[in-house]
C-alpha cells in the first residue's frame, strides 16, 4: 500500500469513528430528552424535592429523579418505573424491595428519601 492510500484509509477510519461517536452521543441524549409534558412537570417537582432535601414520590418520579437517589442508576430506575406501571403503582415504600436490583442494603440507603402517595 502506498503512503497516500494509507493516509486515505486512516482518514476514512477517523471519519467513520467520529460519525459513530456523534451518533451514539445523539442517541444517548435523545432518549433522556424524550419526556412527555406530564413527565417533564413531574420531573421538575421531583428535582425540586431532591434539591430541597425532601422525599421523592416513587409513584410519580421519572427516570431522572429516581437516578438522583443513592445507588439508583438508569437501569434500576427503569425497573422501578416498569414495576410501578405493571402493578398500578406502589402501595408502600417497602414494596420497592420487589424491584430487581433493590435489596435490603440499597433500600436502607434510600428509605429516608422516598415516599409513596397513593392518592393519585
Amino acid at each position: 500500500m502506498q503512503k497516500t492510500e494509507r493516509i486515505a484509509v486512516l482518514l476514512l477510519i477517523l471519519t467513520l469513528s467520529i460519525f459513530t461517536a456523534l451518533s451514539f452521543y445523539n442517541k444517548l441524549h435523545q432518549s433522556r430528552a424524550c419526556l412527555t409534558q406530564e413527565e417533564s412537570l413531574i420531573s421538575t417537582r421531583a428535582q425540586q424535592a431532591i434539591i430541597a432535601g425532601k422525599r421523592v414520590d416513587i409513584n410519580s418520579a421519572n427516570r431522572y429523579a429516581l437516578t438522583r437517589l443513592p445507588g439508583i442508576g438508569p437501569k434500576t430506575a427503569e425497573r422501578i418505573i416498569d414495576y410501578r406501571t405493571n402493578n398500578n403503582g406502589f402501595t408502600s415504600k417497602e414494596e420497592i424491595l420487589n424491584v430487581k436490583g433493590i435489596g435490603a442494603k440499597k433500600y436502607k440507603a434510600i428509605k429516608h428519601r422516598v415516599e409513596v402517595d397513593v392518592s393519585k
